[in-house]
């Protein structure tokens, strides 16, 4: 009887063990990946969000202005026509730059691109390199619709607009 005792006290085995290390570690890699695509997936969301509110911006430049010229993204911020949200005043080196989940936005005019001398406005977002290329190519894809030449080449995203 005494022996009985014994051999149920003595706790859980070597196989227990490692069975409930391996659930846990397949928990923990399921986790990470999803981890891992969905804050891609936001950043990239967060890039087309940014584009469209440059869009806007645009066409409420233009609005104000006989065209797209000297629009650049400095000028949108200042004036006021890129939400706040995307605003990052608080650099010193920089001055009032564009936040994104990538560095280098750029919007610049193309010159007359069409036989009425109209203009469109193009919007560069750089320096995707290593895991975020993905995110250049996902963000061309997602504007094809608005422009055929959206593209992203040598880890940056073009895209332009009216």
């Amino acid at each position: 009887m005494n022996l009985l005792l014994n051999k149920k006290q003595r706790g859980i085995g070597l196989l227990e063990l490692m069975l409930s290390l391996a659930i846990i570690a397949i928990l923990l890699i399921m986790a990470t990946r999803y981890y891992g695509a969905a804050s891609r997936s936001e950043k990239v969301n967060e890039g087309v969000a940014l584009v469209q509110n440059i869009a806007a911006a645009s066409a409420q430049w233009k609005a104000g202005h006989a065209n797209y010229d000297k629009i650049t993204a400095k000028a949108l911020i200042e004036s006021g026509m890129i939400p706040k949200q995307y605003v990052d005043t608080g650099d010193i080196n920089t001055g009032t730059t564009i936040i994104t989940p990538w560095p280098g936005v750029t919007v610049s005019s193309l010159g007359p691109a069409s036989k009425d001398n109209s203009q469109k406005v193009k919007v560069e977002m750089s320096k995707f390199s290593g895991d975020y290329t993905y995110a250049c190519n996902n963000l061309a894809q997602k504007f094809k619709a608005e422009d055929p030449n959206a593209k992203c080449s040598g880890g940056t995203f073009t895209v332009t607009f009216d």
